[in-house]
């Protein structure tokens, strides 16, 4: 009985909860580990504002594979 006690108490759940952790953990880690990539995009910083106003984020796929990322509704936007 003192055994079966022990399956309601609070360390039996703390123990499967950290052994579950544990287990998503590892379940979670890659496989086969490449080399890190870091890609550094172009972009150019324009002041036209064609926008009515209203702040948004439009996103276009050109025709030769690049996004075009267009913010409107920012105010103060300067060339550098």
């Amino acid at each position: 009985m003192i055994l079966l006690s022990f399956f309601s108490s609070i360390e039996f759940y703390v123990i499967m909860a950290v052994i579950a952790a544990a287990v998503v953990a590892m379940a979670s880690r890659p496989q086969v580990r490449g080399p890190v990539v870091e890609y550094l995009l172009a972009s150019v910083l324009s002041t036209e504002d064609d926008s009515d106003g209203e702040p948004s984020v439009e996103f276009t796929c050109m025709d030769d594979g690049t996004v075009r990322l267009v913010r409107h509704g920012v105010q103060d936007v300067t060339m550098v």
